[in-house]
């Protein structure tokens, strides 16, 4: 059989509107936390949940993003 090409789309971006929409429907404190960690970083949930605290440095400002299978 031949496999059906899936054409790429364009990513997604919300506008600074739907993000406040965003936050404010989300009630719980450290949902709200994820989601606008999510957002600004552009991170993808896989990422987000593979993150170890030493792939974090917060005096640099910087997060190493690494490909695990840990949590796939």
């Amino acid at each position: 059989m031949k496999r059906v090409k899936i054409p790429p789309q364009r990513p997604v971006y919300l506008t600074q509107a739907e993000f406040a929409d965003l936050l404010q429907s989300i009630k719980v404190g450290w949902l709200r936390d994820i989601a606008t960690f999510a957002v600004t970083t552009m991170m993808r949930i896989g990422e987000i949940v593979n993150l170890t605290w030493d792939s974090i440095d917060l005096e640099k400002r910087v997060i190493l993003v690494e490909n695990t299978d840990r949590f796939a």
